[in-house]
């Protein structure tokens, strides 16, 4: 199960639509990935309680290159996490 805090696109996905648009490119690929599993469903969470994926997000908004964890969340996020 997908959780998103993005009603507009959780909307479009359980719709199925595929606009011709920057949003519906993202949707068609969304749901031609999703059909490689055996079930796959798609819920709205409001962003209140997914902080950790928001702030998560929040900050790659700003980044200039590719970052990847291995083992560890970084500091932010376990901080953020230890909160919830």
């Amino acid at each position: 199960m997908a959780e998103r805090d993005c009603l507009s696109l959780i909307s479009k996905l359980k719709k199925g639509v595929k606009l011709n648009s920057a949003v519906g490119f993202i949707v068609s690929d969304i749901l031609s990935l999703a059909s490689y599993f055996e079930l796959c469903s798609f819920s709205y969470v409001r962003r209140e309680g997914n902080s950790l994926a928001h702030n998560v997000a929040k900050r790659s908004v700003n980044l200039n290159h590719e970052v990847v964890w291995l083992e560890n969340f970084p500091d932010f996020a376990t901080i953020l996490q230890a909160r919830i």
